[in-house]
C-alpha cells in the first residue's frame, strides 16, 4: 500500500514531484476499497506537507489533484460509516478515525498556503488564493 514511501528516499525527492508519477499514483488508488483509499491519501497529503523540493504553484497542483482524488474515497467512505449508523460495526470508529485525519490533513495543506500569502501576498498563489480559501474552509468544517 505505500511502496512509494519507500522509494522516496532512493530519488531523494517526492515521488510526486514529477507530475507523470503523481497521475499514475493517483490513478493506482484502490477504489474500491474506500477506506484504504482515504488512508493512502491522507499518507500523500502528509508527506505533501514536509516535502521541501515543490515550488509552492507546483504544490499547490499537487495536493489540489491530490484532493480531489481524494475527495470520492472520503464520501463514499463517509456513505459507509453512515450506513452503518445502526449496526455495531467494530470497524465504524476505524472509518470514523480516518475520515477525521483525512480532514485535518486536507485542511492543514490548504492552511500552508494561506500561510505562505500572508507573508508574501505577491507570491505566485494570488489568483489561486480564493480557491485555496474555500478548500481550507471546506475541509475545516467536515
Amino acid at each position: 500500500m505505500f511502496e512509494w514511501l519507500q522509494k522516496m528516499g532512493q530519488r531523494g525527492g517526492h515521488p510526486m514531484l514529477n507530475a507523470a508519477e503523481a497521475a499514475r499514483l493517483i490513478a493506482e488508488l484502490p477504489r474500491d476499497d474506500p477506506l484504504k483509499a482515504t488512508e493512502e491519501v491522507t499518507a500523500w497529503l502528509e508527506s505533501l506537507a514536509r516535502a521541501t523540493r515543490f515550488r509552492t504553484g507546483q504544490r499547490l497542483r499537487v495536493v489540489s489533484a491530490v484532493d480531489e482524488a481524494g475527495q470520492p474515497c472520503a464520501e463514499a467512505l463517509m456513505a459507509d460509516y453512515l450506513a452503518a449508523e445502526d449496526a455495531q460495526k467494530p470497524d465504524r470508529f476505524r472509518q470514523w478515525q480516518v475520515l477525521m485525519n483525512f480532514w485535518e490533513k486536507v485542511a492543514d495543506a490548504y492552511m500552508e498556503f494561506v500561510a505562505s500569502f500572508e507573508v508574501s501576498p505577491q507570491s505566485e498563489l494570488k489568483d489561486q488564493f480564493p480557491l485555496v480559501i474555500v478548500r481550507a474552509m471546506h475541509a475545516v468544517f467536515m
